[in-house]
């Protein structure tokens, strides 16, 4: 009976490894594939487990064991900083410490006979009972740090927290129960059988909820840039259909402009002072026709020339002033859907911000590349009090996303800075060899 205690605390042991594994694979960059990360690492795990048995060792070096193994897991399997391991790992103990010091508290608070520390059924339902808290915490943590880093949606962060705190509370019931069942002198080791077995499931089943929240998230992502490139689309033929409109008024105009050149010169030869007068509006009503038929170019890249069009539009009709200092070519060694997006999600919140500053309403648009690196920054004034107010509803919150997600897919970043009523969003893109 004390050996079927001894193997199945082990297994809860592992399975708090497991976590911690999965802990790491959700924050640290990986060198190799998931299955060789994961598998290495539990290979890791279990046998710093079989080693605390075999030695019988105390707490404390159990402790320490699972530290270096740790250490050794990130170094070897990960390709992130000494500072980001440690930071994982010591975040990972701070919560392996207070979840032991909840499940102390409950335990002594629902067995106020047990004295010192638990054995048997009393230490395997402890173990049982940090395990699902455990998870809990983890699941907290990983949400938060993907909710930062606009990864996952605000509405799925409760769902996936409400599955595992909804279980530690029914493994503690019944917990409860089969110890009872055991101090009353019954050996039937099938509840316990049970517990553990339905403990195991639970675990796997928040794992692969959490999971299909990832999924789920990524295909709000996938569907959000998908509508981009089709309201992109849409632009571009507008922007041929103009440019056509555009070039017939031209040949109308050039076929006019010699006679009305012509009747200019005239006019100014009679030399009349009302002739001079004429001749003048004459010429500047070319000058305006020209002017408003031909399209403004902000850079040789079409697509980005579109975009950039149809927001100065949308923004002077808001009565905000944009300037640009766009240097993109017209080949661009990266995928033209992903550039649409950083250009339009930024200049959409640009203009969103913008049309609610209460003074100055600015937006400066600059781009260039520098060293193998695509540079887009946009800078715009904006109200502190609203901006605060919207900047996390849904809609923004998905353009942030999907920036975070074209930055980390081109090693490059996403910066954000506010300071003196202006707002400063640079994105920083590797282009591919």
């Amino acid at each position: 009976m004390l050996y079927f205690y001894d193997v199945a605390i082990a297994v809860a042991w592992i399975l708090e490894g497991g976590l911690m594994i999965f802990c790491f694979y959700h924050t640290l960059n990986r060198k190799y594939s998931m299955k060789i990360t994961m598998v290495a690492s539990l290979l890791i795990i279990s046998t710093v487990t079989v080693i605390y048995y075999v030695f019988s060792m105390n707490m404390i070096f159990r402790q320490f064991l699972l530290f270096v193994s740790l250490l050794v897991i990130c170094r070897c399997l990960y390709r992130s900083s000494w500072k980001a391991d440690l930071f994982s790992i010591l975040i990972l103990f701070v919560m392996t410490f207070v979840c032991d010091l909840i499940v102390a508290v409950l335990m002594r608070l629902f067995f106020p006979g047990m004295d010192g520390y638990p054995d048997g059924p009393l230490m395997l339902t402890a173990n049982l009972l940090f395990l699902m808290l455990f998870l809990t915490f983890v699941f907290a943590f990983l949400l938060l740090w993907k909710r930062n880093r606009d990864r996952v949606l605000k509405k799925s962060v409760y769902a996936t927290l409400l599955f595992p705190l909804s279980q530690f509370f029914l493994l503690e019931a019944v917990g409860y129960y089969i110890i009872i069942q055991i101090t009353q002198g019954t050996d039937d080791l099938t509840p316990i059988l049970c517990i553990m077995g339905g403990s195991v499931l639970c675990v796997l089943a928040d794992i692969a909820l959490f999971q299909v929240i990832l999924s789920n998230s990524q295909k709000e992502r996938l569907a959000a840039q998908l509508e981009m490139m089709e309201a992109q689309a849409y632009r571009e033929l507008e922007y041929y259909h103009s440019i056509n409109e555009k070039i017939q008024e031209i040949r109308k105009i050039r076929h006019d402009f010699n006679n009305q050149l012509q009747t200019a010169y005239c006019v100014i030869a009679k030399g009349q002072a009302e002739g001079k007068e004429t001749a003048l509006q004459l010429l500047e009503q070319l000058e305006r026709q020209i002017e408003r038929s031909t399209p403004p170019v902000f850079c040789p890249n079409l697509m980005v020339n579109v975009i950039l069009e149809d927001k100065l539009r949308a923004a002077e009709k808001q009565g905000i002033t944009m300037r640009t200092s766009v240097r993109i070519p017209e080949q661009m060694n990266m995928e033209k859907a992903d550039l649409c997006s950083v250009f339009t999600n930024l200049l959409d919140n640009a203009v969103h911000a913008a049309a609610k500053a209460p003074a100055a309403k600015i937006i400066v648009v600059r781009a260039w590349l520098k060293a193998g690196y695509c540079m887009v920054k946009v800078k715009n004034t904006y109200a502190a009090d609203s901006t605060n107010r919207e900047k996390n509803t849904e809609h923004q919150g998905i353009g942030l996303f999907i920036l975070r997600s074209i930055a980390e897919k081109y090693d490059g970043e996403l910066t954000i800075e506010k300071r003196d009523a202006v707002f400063e969003a640079v994105v920083r893109l590797r282009l591919p060899a």
